[in-house]
């Protein structure tokens, strides 16, 4: 903090942490939509109804809306960085439980802290663009970042849909946990501490 109030500034060219925080704000909306064209394929696996494998869109979302009263806060006394990670690893737990799930019960589990997890990424991404940049520079930052957002809900279906195709549901789980592994070293090697 003391650097950024003198003026210095973490070296990482813009383009770079565009992406970073692009690919960090559309966490959730990837998590959430990638499943959807498996939802019948799931009910079938579970033996339940439609409208009750729905449920693992509601319980994503309860787990992604509970951290946002603590994240902020978490960040600002440890530094973005360490949460971000601690978010995307319980991000890549969630998921993994949820591949392995033998039970809609566990599925719904794995569902919940994948949820808790996605959260740290668009909470703290408009963060660290607010730590590095101000007034003008600010704005444009992040309306460059919010172009990720748009496309956020259009193109996870159609990858969920191609991993179907390949594989059972649980392939959609395998690409989420291989995107929370991507985004950690992404975070570690690439995002300085803002």
């Amino acid at each position: 903090q003391a650097a950024l109030a003198s003026g210095a500034r973490p070296s990482i060219a813009p383009l770079t942490l565009l992406i970073v925080v692009g690919a960090l704000m559309t966490v959730s909306a990837l998590a959430t939509d990638a499943m959807l064209p498996a939802f019948p394929a799931m009910a079938k696996h579970f033996g339940v109804t439609d409208a009750a494998i729905q449920s693992v869109v509601s319980v994503f979302m309860l787990g992604y809306a509970l951290p946002h009263l603590v994240v902020g806060s978490f960040a600002d006394r440890f530094g973005r960085r360490p949460v971000l990670l601690i978010g995307l690893a319980v991000y890549l737990a969630g998921g993994l439980l949820a591949m392995a799930a033998p039970s809609l019960a566990l599925l719904l589990a794995g569902r919940f802290v994948q949820g808790l997890g996605a959260s740290a990424g668009p909470i703290l991404a408009p963060a660290v663009l607010r730590d590095l940049y101000q007034g003008r520079e600010l704005g444009r930052m992040l309306s460059f970042a919010m172009i990720f957002f748009p496309g956020a809900p259009l193109l996870p279906p159609a990858v969920g849909a191609t991993l179907l195709g390949l594989g059972q549901w649980r392939a959609i789980f395998a690409f989420l946990v291989l995107v929370a592994v991507a985004l950690a070293l992404l975070v570690w090697l690439v995002l300085p501490e803002t």
